[in-house]
């Protein structure tokens, strides 16, 4: 006949009246001369029977369930970067999970790039937009600027004789010969002025008009004062203008 009763060991448990100890279930344990098994928290688990303490979740896994038998990987899109956790954080917008589950961190997206929140990866900004880092979309250019190629991270200015003048462009245009453009970045070109001319494409200045003519603004090319009539005055813009202000040739 037993004189003394022998502890569980842990892992195991006896209600009492017993000649034996029980292994606790997965997803529960016990210390040592336990009478009954505890279940695994949440953050958690067990994942076979006599377990005498239950292990944390790993980085990159939850479990939001008491008694669990094993922690789940977060989903696409979502990390954990902290053990013994319930629940994962979902990657806010301008990053991504690298890997498809079980993400402990999020990267950022790269200039030219952009992404919502919970992506698995970033997309590209089209032609004629850009970004920069960590962007949750993508910027039109405006006008004056253009981006010729996808994943832009800036926009290139238009160059002088050159302008843009809508967003989101992928080129820029000539001025018109009669006009000029001398800055770059600009959305509109100007107009020659009164007494020069320009008679090409894609021109950063216009010309005077030499002494012996005239022009009104935006001139391809300049008309001559009328014969023994010479131009003195670069406000003149008409015929009748030129012959006032011209002089007689002695």
């Amino acid at each position: 006949m037993a004189t003394k009763c022998t502890a569980c060991n842990p892992g195991s448990y006896s209600p009492g009246g017993q000649n034996f100890c029980r292994e606790c279930m997965h997803g529960s344990y016990s210390g040592t001369a336990a009478a009954i098994c505890l279940e695994c928290g949440r953050g958690k688990y067990a994942s076979s029977n006599g377990t005498s303490q239950c292990a944390d979740c790993v980085q990159g896994k939850f479990t939001s369930r008491i008694a669990s038998v094993f922690c789940e990987s977060c989903p696409e899109g979502n990390y954990q970067a902290a053990s013994a956790q319930t629940e994962c954080v979902e990657c806010p917008a301008g990053f991504f999970t690298a890997e498809p589950i079980g993400a402990i961190s999020c990267s950022q997206c790269s200039a030219g790039t952009f992404s919502l929140s919970r992506s698995v990866n970033c997309s590209s900004c089209l032609p004629g937009s850009f970004s920069g880092y960590t962007a949750r979309a993508c910027i039109k250019c405006s006008a004056g600027k253009f981006a010729p190629v996808s994943r832009s991270a800036a926009c290139i200015d238009c160059s002088v004789g050159r302008f843009q003048a809508f967003a989101g462009r992928t080129n820029c245009s000539d001025c018109l010969p009669g006009q000029f453009l001398g800055e770059p970045g600009r959305d509109a070109c100007m107009l020659c002025a009164p007494g020069t001319n320009n008679p090409h494409f894609g021109q950063s200045s216009c010309e005077h008009c030499s002494g012996e003519s005239f022009s009104t603004a935006g001139a391809i090319k300049c008309n001559r004062c009328r014969a023994n009539y010479y131009f003195q005055d670069w406000s003149a813009q008409e015929l009748d203008q030129c012959d006032r202000h011209c002089q007689v040739l002695s």
